[in-house]
């Protein structure tokens, strides 16, 4: 069964029901929806592959290297490790930069925003991927895993879908690096400058916004490049299990947006002024 879930701001997660058995977990998931790649067996995979998005499966030969990515969308060859909790090893963060959109964009600053996100969660040792892409990419995505033919700004694919408290995963199913990847997210770039477009127009026309958590704080900022990680905070709470379906979850989850733009604007403040610079991030 599949949960598709958006904000009012056009904000998206694609959630599977179906049990994580295999450390394909996330291939598994997009094979099974398109057909896009075979699907695995529950057998451990010899070489990591989790994080379709970004990685390439290698084999002994490069010419047998097989992509797992959606079509048009670009792969690196990174294989990615987490450890658990407690390891005193961070885990890795890959950042796929390919729109065009906003050809200046800092990439490093939108790394570093994901990191101190993941260190506000509690997720520090574990790897996450993101991919930059346009509009015709993530609408593609959208299509081929929630049937919404249109595009959107971000789309999470959480590794872990059984989590029964949001924000605390639950143990994974096996002991390996493979289990300790939080997942991956799709960001449209120029859809977050069309955005910014339209809430400027709306705030000159004096419509404000009533929306909370990452929504409300996107409605008055302008600049598409300080939206990013306040998108990624939304992104990322999905990939440790918060939702908006009803009410309730909604309420937890833009609480806790709220929280993590605060704590996130205080912690990359504190790394801007160390490094001689006093910039407001969110």
């Amino acid at each position: 069964m599949l949960i598709a879930v958006s904000t009012s701001r056009g904000c998206t997660s694609f959630v599977s029901k179906r049990p994580v058995s295999s450390p394909v977990g996330c291939i598994r998931k997009y094979a099974s929806l398109c057909n896009k790649v075979p699907i695995r067996n529950n057998n451990i995979c010899p070489n990591p592959i989790l994080g379709f998005l970004n990685r390439r499966i290698d084999t002994t030969s490069d010419a047998a290297t097989k992509s797992f990515a959606p079509s048009g969308v670009n792969t690196y060859s990174t294989r990615l490790f987490g450890t658990k909790l407690g390891s005193g090893i961070e885990g890795n963060v890959v950042v796929s930069n390919e729109q065009t959109a906003l050809p200046n964009l800092d990439v490093h600053k939108v790394e570093v925003a994901i990191r101190a996100i993941r260190d506000i969660l509690g997720y520090n040792t574990f790897d996450v991927a993101l991919v930059l892409t346009d509009d015709d990419e993530i609408r593609k995505m959208n299509r081929e895993t929630r049937e919404i033919d249109k595009s959107t700004d971000i789309l999470s694919f959480p590794l872990y879908d059984n989590i029964e408290t949001p924000g605390k995963l639950p143990p994974p199913e096996f002991d390996i690096p493979d289990f300790y990847f939080l997942g991956d997210m799709m960001l449209s770039v120029p859809y977050v400058i069309r955005r910014c477009e339209e809430d400027a127009h709306d705030l000159t026309a004096g419509i404000l916004s009533e929306d909370r958590g990452v929504s409300g704080a996107m409605a008055s900022e302008l600049d598409p490049e300080k939206r990013i990680p306040m998108l990624l905070v939304h992104g990322m709470l999905h990939l440790v299990g918060y939702d908006h379906i009803d009410d309730d979850d909604y309420e937890e989850m833009v609480t806790r947006e709220e929280d993590v733009i605060r704590l996130l604007n205080e912690k990359m403040q504190l790394m801007e002024s160390s490094e001689g610079r006093d910039v407001k991030w969110l």
